[in-house]
Formats: structure tokens, C-alpha cells, sequence
């Protein structure tokens, strides 16, 4: 079993850093595997469609024990409550969990699975993912028809508190794939990307089609370097130099061009069953384990490697 996952934070990282910890743990320690033989892939997907509304309601209960730590300073120093940050605080997420050769997928917010396949000399992209943002016809219509407005970044997410107050508005239900992908004699690899790297990709390219464009550059990548990180960073260093030169040349003509934000990629090769993995696979073995919880105090008096290394229980 392998599982690999990107978490975009906005509002700050710690919906992100939560998330990237505790996703994981729902999925593989889920009770289900423990049935009688292998589950069947509609339990493995169902599995993943739990794992996220699980681990936000987990954040939701981590921030509920972080306000608790707060108030009584926070009363006698009058000052903001810090555990608004906490709430501020969501995460686009997207998984793909690798198990007995077949290839299950989910995702909330705006991060996207790609699944890139060789048919012969012929590059083709099966996008696993769906972008819940506004621009998504099927989420504004859910959103106006519970009497929501639509002006966030994304429709759902994990954390971000402070906009899951009214009922169906910011939701925290993945998209999760249908299809029974085999990987086993496919040659292909497996994406995930942040969706500030489409946005990057995009300001440089008149294209209509950036999931193939980014695939595409993949590609390339895999055909010039062994080590599977040198591919992902070239890729991500090639979309910066243009976006940047793009910048400086909008920038003296005074055109609009956004900076760029904080981006992510994950490349997994997938055309062999000896080639390694992008990343180190989680598997259920023993994490450094802490307490039901930190304390305010106890988190903010770590160093930032001690946070890193934090599994929320």
C-alpha cells in the first residue's frame, strides 16, 4: 500500500500541517482493513470519502482545545484571541492511495491528480480530480441554492473554520474517483500539483488544455533524468523561469501578471515495478507519537523541526 498526498494551505499553514498528519492516520488505521481479507474497491473508496470530513472534524476539535488553552490568558492579557488563527486557516487536499495495483483517488479544494499514460508514442492525461472553486458551475449552484455567497477561494476545504458556521456552505466532502484504475502493465505516472502552478503555468501559456501542458513537460523530464525529485524540481524551475521572465516584461509595460504563490509538486513513476516512488510511501508503522495534545504554550515553544515532526492523535 502506498499513499501519497499534497496539502495547499491558505490563510496560513497550520489547517495544512494538521491535515498532512491526520488525513493519513484516518486512512490507513481505518478499522475497515482489519476486516476479513482485502476490502473490496468500494470499500477502499469509501474509506477515502470518510478519512476527510474525519480528520476536519479532528482540526474542529484540536482548535475547540486550543481556545480553551487560550482564554484564560487571553482574558487577562486583553489581548486578540490566537486561537483565531486556527480558524482562519484551510487546506486544499488530494490523495491517491496505491493498493493491490489498482489506483484510488480524492481531493477537496483546488489541487489537482493527473494520471498520465503512454499509448504508445501518444501522451494521455486522465484528470482524477475535481477544482471545487467558485468557477465550478455544479458548486456555485450548490452554494447559491443553500443561500451562500461564493467569493472564497474555494467551495470546500479542510479547516477554515470561521466559513463552516452555516450549514452546506464551505464542506469538507471529497471528490473521490470512480473508475477501477489497474496500474499493473500501464506505462504511467502519477500527478499531483498545487493549484498555483496551473495559475503560473497558465499567465505563460495560451492554452487551453494546462493538465496536458504540465504532463507534457513531465514528460520531457522523464525522458532526460533518472532521478525522479530532479524531474519534479526541473519541471517547477522551468514554469518559474517563464513566469518570471513574463512578470519583468508585464512589469515595464505595466500589463497585469500576478505574482506567483507557493507551489507543489508530486511526481510518482509509475512505468516499472522497480521504479522508487517520488516520496517515502506512509505506511502504518510507528510515528513519533505525542499527546492527545500540545498545549499553546508547549506547540509555540517548539522549534520549528519539533512542529514538523508532530502526528496529532
Amino acid at each position: 500500500m502506498y499513499l501519497y498526498g499534497v496539502f495547499d494551505g491558505f490563510d496560513g499553514n497550520l489547517a495544512a500541517g494538521f491535515t498532512c498528519q491526520r488525513l493519513p492516520h484516518e486512512v490507513l488505521f481505518d478499522d475497515r482493513w482489519k476486516a476479513p481479507g482485502p476490502p473490496k474497491p468500494d470499500t477502499v473508496r469509501e474509506i477515502l470519502r470518510d478519512a476527510f470530513p474525519n480528520a476536519d472534524r479532528e482540526y474542529s476539535c484540536h482548535v475547540s482545545r486550543i481556545d480553551k488553552e487560550c482564554a484564560p490568558r487571553v482574558a487577562a492579557a486583553g489581548t486578540q484571541h490566537s486561537g483565531e488563527q486556527w480558524k482562519r486557516c484551510g487546506c486544499s487536499a488530494a490523495v491517491a492511495l496505491i493498493y493491490q495495483n489498482s489506483l484510488y483517488t480524492a481531493n477537496v479544494g483546488s489541487t489537482r491528480i493527473l494520471l498520465c499514460m503512454w499509448e504508445g508514442r501518444k501522451l494521455r492525461v486522465l484528470p482524477l480530480s475535481v477544482d471545487h472553486v467558485p468557477s465550478n458551475v455544479e458548486e456555485t449552484m450548490r452554494l447559491r441554492k443553500a443561500g451562500h455567497d461564493t467569493s472564497g477561494p474555494v467551495t470546500r476545504c479542510l479547516g477554515a473554520l470561521n466559513r463552516k458556521n452555516e450549514p452546506n456552505e464551505i464542506i469538507a466532502d471529497p471528490y473521490v474517483s470512480n473508475g477501477d484504475i489497474t496500474l499493473e502493465g500501464n506505462q504511467c505516472f502519477l500527478v499531483i500539483a498545487s493549484a498555483a502552478l496551473f495559475e503560473a503555468l497558465g499567465q505563460v501559456r495560451d492554452s487551453q488544455n494546462l493538465n496536458f501542458d504540465l504532463a507534457d513537460l513531465i514528460a520531457q523530464e522523464l525522458q532526460n533524468q533518472e532521478n525522479i525529485h530532479a524531474v519534479a524540481q526541473a519541471v517547477v524551475d522551468s514554469i518559474l523561469r517563464q513566469h518570471h521572465a513574463r512578470y519583468m516584461v508585464s512589469k515595464s509595460n505595466q500589463h497585469s501578471l500576478n505574482c506567483h504563490e507557493d507551489m507543489t509538486l508530486l511526481v510518482c513513476d509509475l512505468r516499472t515495478k522497480s521504479s522508487a516512488p517520488a516520496v517515502a510511501p506512509l505506511t502504518p508503522t510507528e510515528p513519533v507519537r505525542i499527546p492527545a495534545y500540545v498545549s499553546f504554550d508547549e506547540y509555540y515553544n517548539m522549534k520549528q523541526s519539533e512542529q514538523d515532526r508532530l502526528v496529532y492523535v
